[in-house]
């Protein structure tokens, strides 16, 4: 009696793009229908939390008193102001 030595699975042939971290130059973005934000370069079409076509407004922080580059202006958020 032999053993039979256990197969392993095909491995898929279709790869998975990785998810790009956001870099620190990347824009804050704010979308108008659902209030998600995210990092990146550009604007997506969609909007990943809501799943729906929007428009996006830019809240990326200019200035040291929002904590500059690469943070989220509180102003534009509606939030607490300088």
């Amino acid at each position: 009696m032999t053993k039979s030595k256990p197969k392993n699975k095909p491995k898929s042939k279709t790869k998975s793009k990785p998810k790009s971290k956001p870099k620190k130059n990347d824009l804050w973005w704010k979308c108008s229908s659902c209030g998600h934000t995210l990092q990146r370069a550009t604007p997506p079409e969609t909007c990943p939390a809501c799943k729906k076509i929007c428009t996006f407004t830019e809240v990326s922080c200019y200035t040291p008193e929002c904590g500059g580059p690469g943070k989220i202006d509180p102003q534009l958020m509606g939030g607490k102001k300088f």
